[in-house]
């Protein structure tokens, strides 16, 4: 697992950015100003966290470190149809381990399978549908476009989750047989924040009377991903932080709500 830094962060271009929210989304980046979308997938963090709601109780199914500590307490899925399943055992001419996943869920169609099913299995298959589904994407635009580094940021990469690192690095490797480097920045879960931050600046230099709007070239991509104290803006990553702690997530819901119902819900007030 590598972090990139302030002073890694200029030799990495042009890479590839795997923003992991809602859905997922590729850019390719070029340079700290040049950086374009190249494509996306359905499946990203509200899919696992709408499935999971579906399929868990409440106490696995809250947030994603929910799921993440439901999954933890195994360290494969029954659920998973592997390869060894269908060929009983490796597939050498194919290059495929008899340990690698053919279909995720794909025993769950065995009626006495699931019948004894657990949550923590769920939670494993879920873990690895989203990781090995967005590391293959990653490696396939990364090849399209010849891009060794591939960085992975969005609010699911939490520092403290650091299984979901694993999971996707595990998945990446799998697909790139190390040709390729899975990059991570230290404060990935911000980055969404930040760029809100940001654009809130900019919309509000253009509608606010005598408002000084920033030079475009003053707020580089670079600023944005890695500069904690954002000098341009004097607005610090603690700010940031507290935006984001005072922001009710999509699957985030009261505790008198019904567990089995997603509701709306709308940002609280900022205090302060």
């Amino acid at each position: 697992m590598e972090f990139v830094n302030s002073e890694r962060f200029q030799s990495i271009f042009p890479f590839l950015m795997v923003s992991m929210k809602s859905g997922t989304s590729f850019y390719r980046v070029d340079s700290p100003t040049s950086m374009y979308r190249v494509g996306g997938s359905p499946i990203g963090g509200a899919t696992v966290m709408g499935m999971a709601r579906h399929m868990l109780p409440a106490k696995c199914s809250r947030t994603p470190a929910d799921i993440l500590r439901c999954g933890k307490t195994c360290d494969f899925s029954p659920l998973d149809l592997l390869v060894s399943d269908i060929y009983g055992g490796d597939y050498p001419s194919i290059g495929l381990k008899g340990n690698t996943v053919a279909s995720s869920f794909g025993k769950a169609n065995n009626k006495e399978q699931r019948e004894h099913v657990k949550s923590s299995e769920i939670a494993r298959s879920l873990m690895n549908l989203m990781s090995m589904n967005t590391a293959q994407l990653a490696y396939l635009h990364a090849s399209l476009y010849g891009i060794d580094n591939v960085v992975f940021v969005g609010y699911l990469l939490d520092t403290h989750l650091l299984q979901v690192f694993s999971s996707i690095q595990s998945s990446f490797n799998f697909w790139t047989g190390g040709r390729m480097k899975a990059l991570y920045f230290r404060h990935a879960h911000y980055l969404g924040a930040l760029g809100a931050l940001l654009k809130r600046e900019s919309t509000l230099a253009t509608m606010t009377p005598g408002r000084e709007l920033i030079p475009c070239d003053t707020v580089t991509l670079e600023q944005s991903l890695l500069d904690e104290r954002l000098t341009n803006l004097n607005v610090s990553v603690n700010t940031a932080s507290k935006i984001r702690k005072n922001t009710v997530q999509p699957w985030e819901l009261d505790e008198d709500d019904d567990e089995d119902e997603l509701t709306p819900v709308l940002p609280r007030q900022l205090e302060g």
